[in-house]
């Protein structure tokens, strides 16, 4: 089962959901945006072919295809803003066939990644350039991002670097500014686990017989290039040859970041990830009868999804007598992130042969609370605990832990962990 990931497009009016992206495979059509699936263009859809051919545009360049049929949610009147959601979501739909994820219809569900962009892309130099209304964007976008994270859907949003000076409301989700392209690959690699990627891209190689050498040679020109200074001017997508590149992203992901960063972490990416991802997890909630907790407490099991990012439904902390995790397989342990960016290990028992972890609820319950838990096979230690608690206490003060953060730590260790998070409210609204 793939992961979706769900492409909006930032604007003045609100959020435009990318619906899908379709290889016409005909040179001869024309390139056009449509609203929702019907005959209707998108105002801009003129310029989207533009944005599409290989003489004025950077789609054909990086992803090859004929011409492309792209539905949008609703409208866009004007401007060029919509170009970096437009590229990602093209980006995303060429490596579906070789990755564990795919490109979303807008229709957002828990566990699902959510991905919401505004800029301008310099269809020669790769640059995302400023644009106009950011602060009208993320109001507009702020609504719908709330309701997305408390459903359970991993939210960023991304804008052009030339734009972060500016002065804009508060994002209630994750940001991230853009100055190139390239850009997208460093970021998403934070949120984009390759879950067996690796083994994936080898067997298409495998497929393309003499084609498997020559990428296997640009690959290592690749991390040589990586390892090394990296000057903008001799960007990745600027050096490689017409008709690679969408072979050359899917390495990206896999051997780039090797090179970098991240060599550990591709090891075990086929391994101790499906492993994480394939425990039956569930937790049992024990209430309150009569506004005591005893033998008659009133006990609920709920099945958790197997999916990287779990959002538990709210309980309110006054009718809560405990609450444990329940899994199918002996875990080294179990960590749970507070809401004030305190670590703590939860304490586990066995009950009818079941291994179940009492999650801690907190002291101070005057106000609402929330907390993650890292679930992974594999051990902590005391190295990755500290360097973890010095992440956090590294965070601004005023920002809570969120699985955006975790998520962007555990990209650089030997960690991938599933992340379960739960409120608990005060009181019924």
């Amino acid at each position: 089962m793939s992961q979706k990931v769900h492409i909006f497009i930032a604007t003045t009016k609100g959020l435009v959901a990318v619906q899908s992206v379709v290889d016409l495979q005909d040179a001869s059509l024309q390139s056009v945006l449509t609203i929702n699936g019907s005959p209707d263009l998108v105002n801009v859809s003129a310029a989207y072919h533009g944005f599409i051919e290989k003489n004025t545009g950077i789609i054909k360049r990086h992803f090859g295809g004929a011409a492309y049929r792209t539905n949008l949610a609703s409208n866009i009147e004007q401007g060029s803003s919509w170009q970096l959601g437009i590229f990602t979501a093209h980006w995303i739909k060429s490596i579906e066939s070789e990755t564990a994820y795919s490109l979303g219809d807008g229709n957002v569900e828990a566990g699902d990644f959510v991905f919401c962009l505004t800029g301008q892309v310099n269809t020669s130099s790769g640059k995302v350039e400023s644009i106009s209304g950011l602060a009208e964007k993320i109001t507009s976008a702020n609504p719908h991002v709330s309701a997305w994270a408390r459903k359970g859907a991993l939210v960023s949003f991304f804008y052009p670097e030339d734009n972060a000076l500016s002065h804009f409301p508060e994002l209630l989700c994750k940001a991230h500014s853009l100055k190139h392209i390239d850009d997208l690959h460093t970021h998403f690699a934070h949120f984009l686990p390759t879950n067996s990627m690796q083994g994936e891209v080898s067997t298409y190689y495998e497929m393309e017989g003499e084609a498997s050498d020559r990428a296997s040679n640009l690959a290592h020109e690749i991390s040589a290039n990586a390892a090394n200074d990296y000057k903008r001017d001799t960007s990745i997508f600027k050096s490689i040859p017409e008709g690679k590149l969408k072979q050359v992203l899917i390495l990206m992901l896999t051997v780039l970041f090797a090179a970098v960063s991240a060599a550990i972490y591709l090891s075990f990416s086929k391994t101790e990830h499906n492993d994480t991802m394939n425990l039956n997890l569930s937790y049992f909630i024990t209430s309150k009868n009569g506004g005591k907790c005893d033998a008659n407490s009133l006990l609920i099991k709920k099945d958790i999804k197997q999916q990287f990012v779990s959002k538990l439904p709210a309980q309110f902390i006054s009718e809560l007598c405990s609450i444990d995790l329940v899994t199918n397989v002996d875990l080294p342990q179990i960590w749970m992130i507070t809401d004030t960016k305190t670590v703590m290990e939860l304490s586990s028992f066995e009950s009818s042969g079941q291994q179940m972890w009492r999650i801690n609820l907190p002291r101070m319950q005057t106000e609402n609370r929330q907390f993650i838990l890292l679930v992974t096979s594999q051990k902590l230690d005391l190295s990755d605990l500290a360097s973890l608690t010095d992440y956090l206490s590294g965070l601004p003060v005023e920002e809570k832990a969120s699985v955006e953060t975790l998520a962007e730590f555990f990209t650089r260790t030997h960690i991938n962990p599933r992340y379960l998070t739960q409120t608990l409210m005060v009181e019924k609204p």
